[in-house]
């Protein structure tokens, strides 16, 4: 049995998808879905932001792209499952940054109004490919 490592995020898209093309000729869309860990303070009773937002870049290929580049827009809540990967890169600055790349198996997108804790069934409709594609080539990158 191979391991494999597994992330699901739960998010609003912070812009619209966008798709693109490798020069082979398939169909890639890209979605962007922050998360910035927040807490409560206790003497306000407030949630307040507790760390720098992580920008997660969400791939979705060949068959999931078109539809990912449709339904997903700015603001859309989305569920996300995938194979993560991070990436090293020299900001514009010249700081040392990385990225969290996620290459999308199964998503699905969330009603506009969600309870404060999901019902059990919600969590297994995550699993389920709503557009009934087949999964991805594992061997395709994240962008």
């Amino acid at each position: 049995m191979r391991n494999t490592i597994t992330l699901t995020i739960d998010g609003y898209a912070a812009r619209d998808a966008e798709i693109k093309y490798t020069p082979q000729g398939t169909a890639v869309a890209e979605a962007v879905i922050p998360y910035t860990p927040r807490r409560l303070n206790k003497q306000t009773q407030q949630w307040e932001d507790a760390g720098e937002t992580i920008w997660v870049a969400c791939a979705f290929w060949d068959k999931d792209a078109e539809p990912a580049q449709q339904a997903i827009r700015k603001g859309t809540p989305v569920t996300v499952t995938g194979t993560p990967k991070i990436s090293a890169y020299t900001g514009k600055d010249g700081q040392p940054r990385a990225s969290l790349n996620l290459t999308a198996r199964s998503w699905g997108v969330q009603p506009a109004s969600r309870p404060q804790q999901p019902a059990p069934q919600a969590a297994a409709s995550h699993q389920a490919d709503p557009w009934g594609n087949s999964p991805l080539d594992p061997g395709h990158p994240p962008f």
